[in-house]
């Protein structure tokens, strides 16, 4: 698996712009982003259901950090 040469978190466009070795940008909403979250907060561990209602989610969300944690999680 490749592993991003940058991440920026672009706050003038509500969006993360990440720089892969082969020269591609991906560029994905914060809004889908935490819309989209697999941690077991968002998503039951035992059925998969999801628990987070993207209706529940701001537009207005955005990052206060950003960190990587452990070997595929930002």
């Amino acid at each position: 698996m490749l592993s991003p040469t940058n991440i920026k978190a672009d706050r003038a466009n509500r969006r993360f712009e990440i720089n892969w070795p082969d020269g591609r940008t991906d560029r994905i909403s914060f809004h889908s982003l935490r819309c989209d979250c697999p941690c077991a907060v968002c998503v039951s561990e035992f059925t998969g259901e999801r628990l987070l209602d993207p209706a529940a989610v701001s537009e207005s969300v955005e990052p206060t950090a950003v960190d990587l944690a452990g070997n595929y999680a930002l």
